[in-house]
């Protein structure tokens, strides 16, 4: 019969091994990224066999076989990188401090709302020693630059991200459509950390924490001209991210909205110079990475080939036909897509400008 100590040391042996597994984390401020810090995110879609919703403690998330199906970056710009007429309420310190942003990342166009689209979007941040806030945005509203600061301003997160934390905030702004009247938007934010464990990507095993976000959003939209307003809600978005120590953005962000997915990506290694699509021709792109002007050989393809220049999402920034160089000097940092093809050959590859 085995004794007391005996079977005491060994659940204690049992019980060790188990902690070791993976061990909770503190997620703080100091770690998230800041100013200038730039990622590369793989993204792919869901698959519907993998459970992103399930967390809890030492959790292991092991989502290593999700489809690579292309990439783009995450850049924090400096504000003053970012179009100038954006820039109104987040880089004046002495009309408006309460607005005042550390950086500014591409944000999610709106062209579903009737009469209305915002396009090229900038989202700007504002991060103090405990908190990561919303502090408005500036696009192009019905193609005219504009700066929208929220009147009420949106937290993100309090730091340190801790497991069983939990916490809400509210935002609201208000803008005036050129020609049109005016749309605003309610925004209420909940999040919980609801997980710590192991993650496993197609790039990396991680220890990480998990953060569980629901949106909610109500829109209201005035027309001038038929002196009528109305408000409707949106679908609630439900935002997973998990977060290690070791970076400064998450290593893994899936989103659904009214069930569906809307985003899904996780960080990864740069993919440059490689083709979308294998061909005949022999083509190449140089240099790569860049700070301004990239060449490229083409002399394979036939008689009145295009040139395309793509922003990350696939959006075209720049054509032109049988050019042997174009210039990236004057964009943001980041990933961008070179397409070259004719009625024959096409090569697609991607250009980190730095």
């Amino acid at each position: 019969m085995l004794s007391f100590k005996l079977i005491s040391a060994k659940l204690f042996f049992v019980i060790f091994c188990v902690l070791q597994g993976s061990s909770q984390i503190n997620y703080p401020i100091a770690n998230y990224s800041s100013v200038g810090d730039i990622a590369y995110r793989s993204n792919f879609n869901p698959d519907l066999n993998l459970n992103f919703y399930a967390a809890g403690p030492n959790f292991n998330w092991d989502f290593s076989s999700i489809l690579y199906l292309g990439q783009d970056s995450l850049v924090n710009s400096e504000v003053n990188q970012t179009p100038f007429a954006y820039q109104l309420f987040f880089n004046n310190i002495f009309l408006y401090p309460n607005h005042v942003a550390n950086f500014a990342q591409k944000g999610f166009d709106i062209e579903a709302v009737p009469s209305l689209q915002i396009t090229d979007r900038f989202d700007f941040f504002r991060t103090s020693s405990s908190s990561l806030k919303k502090v408005g945005f500036g696009a192009n509203i019905n193609g005219i630059p504009a700066s929208v600061k929220y009147d009420t301003i949106e937290t993100i997160f309090n730091f340190p991200l801790s497991y069983g934390d939990a916490d809400s905030s509210r935002a609201y702004y208000l803008a005036s459509l050129p020609s049109l009247g005016a749309y605003g938007q309610w925004i209420r934010r909940e999040y919980e950390v609801d997980g710590w464990g192991s993650l496993q990507t197609p790039f990396q095993t991680y220890d990480v924490i998990r953060v569980r976000t629901t949106i909610k959003q109500r829109d209201t939209l005035y027309v001038d001209q038929f002196q009528f307003g109305t408000t409707f809600d949106q679908p609630d978005i439900t935002l997973f991210q998990w977060f290690s120590l070791n970076e400064g953005f998450p290593v893994l962000e899936v989103s659904f909205q009214g069930g569906f997915p809307i985003q899904s990506w996780y960080l990864d290694q740069l993919h440059v110079g490689v083709n979308e699509k294998e061909t005949e021709t022999d083509i190449t792109c140089y240099p790569n990475p860049t700070t301004g002007r990239v060449s490229f050989n083409a002399n394979n393809l036939s008689k009145g080939f295009i040139v395309e220049l793509l922003d990350g999402l696939g959006n075209q920034i720049f054509s032109c036909e049988e050019c042997h160089s174009i210039s990236l000097g004057h964009l943001s940092n980041g990933i961008y897509i070179v397409r070259v093809f004719s009625n024959k050959d096409q090569e697609v590859f991607r250009i980190l400008k730095q």
